[in-house]
């Protein structure tokens, strides 16, 4: 029964696969773009962009952080984690721009003391990272994967071992019994 359910699945998958690859192959368009793009900041078609952000051509995520009277000594964005060394010049919050998509798992901390800021998301997608008056220190904004993740993590590795120590297990049971 367990290979006849596994069996039915690698065909469904198989069909479902074959039958997505034909259909892309017979519709799609060949567009070639020789525009000057930062390809890693590049929109595409918007496909990634929150649902409530306005998909527009021009709508790039600035390359350095952005803030109206902040100075900022040191930026470093690695994939999805920026730190920025930075002093807020006003006396009251001020807002940090950076150029990642803000997404829920985010959080954002001061380096040295782990108190941690909240964050909003401009009208472009940007991250806005509300830093208190006179501020001054290293910011880090990274994801934070959910436990449920993890969770799933692990029972997709343990049906994927279940699913490869099966079969010999049973064919020596099988030979047991002979």
């Amino acid at each position: 029964i367990v290979r006849s359910c596994i069996m039915c699945l690698l065909a469904a998958s198989v069909v479902s696969a074959g039958y997505m690859a034909v259909t892309y192959l017979d519709t799609a368009e060949r567009i070639e773009d020789y525009e000057q793009r930062d390809a890693p900041y590049y929109v595409s078609n918007g496909e990634y962009l929150p649902s409530d952000i306005a998909f527009s051509e021009d709508a790039f995520h600035p390359l350095e952080p952005i803030a109206a009277e902040m100075e900022i000594d040191s930026f470093e964005k690695r994939y999805n984690r920026i730190i920025a060394d930075c002093r807020n010049q006003m006396a009251e919050e001020n807002v940090l721009r950076v150029p990642i998509l803000l997404y829920r798992g985010y959080r954002a901390y001061d380096t040295a003391t782990g108190d941690s800021f909240s964050m909003l998301r401009s009208e472009d997608g940007t991250t806005g990272i509300v830093l208190p008056g006179g501020y001054q220190g290293k910011v880090c904004m990274e994801f934070k994967e959910p436990f449920l993740w993890r969770v799933s993590e692990v029972i997709s590795m343990a049906a994927i071992l279940f699913l490869c120590i099966y079969p010999f297990r049973s064919k020596r049971q099988k030979k047991r019994m002979v």
